[in-house]
């Protein structure tokens, strides 16, 4: 007796799409972040007794943690969510194995206007990835479906 499992067959372009925007999303994020938060550098004392070292700037005590009591962040709720967003975004490409991660990276990471397929292969060639365009092509799909169900954004064939 043979089994029959009626599983939703996947559209892998709706996916492919959908993979794209999730990427459109988060370099918006990133830039979003990177324009509004860039940390002021603190001046840090050094500890009592060492500020005639040789170098008190370096000598600082054994401080572990956040600077800023418990409760209270100078990040909003929406930078929260956005930089949680743009850090499972990181992990989750970095888990990919490591030609997948370069192709995404440079792909789909990295700042607008974004390079084509030939020039990240040609940056990948040069960086020697010594791989054909077809092995290209085929990580670069399956990097994008392991993704998609990463981040659970794959799409069905209704």
């Amino acid at each position: 007796m043979q089994l029959a499992l009626d599983l939703p067959k996947l559209d892998r372009t709706k996916t492919r799409q959908a993979v794209r925007a999730y990427f459109a999303v988060y370099r918006k994020y990133k830039l979003l972040l990177e324009m509004d938060v860039l940390p002021l550098p603190q001046k840090l004392d050094a500890l009592p007794g060492y500020a005639n070292a040789i170098d008190p700037d370096v000598i600082r005590g054994g401080f572990l943690g956040s600077r800023e009591p418990k409760g209270e962040s100078n990040e909003s709720p929406r930078e929260r969510k956005m930089n949680f967003f743009v850090r499972d975004v990181e992990y989750k490409v970095g888990l990919l194995p490591q030609y997948q991660a370069a192709i995404i990276r440079k792909l789909y990471m990295g700042k607008d206007p974004l390079p084509t397929d030939q020039e990240v292969y040609n940056d990948l060639y040069d960086e020697r990835w010594y791989v054909s365009e077809r092995y290209y092509y085929e990580q670069k799909a399956e990097a994008m479906m392991t993704l998609a169900y990463a981040f659970r954004i794959e799409q069905y064939a209704e």
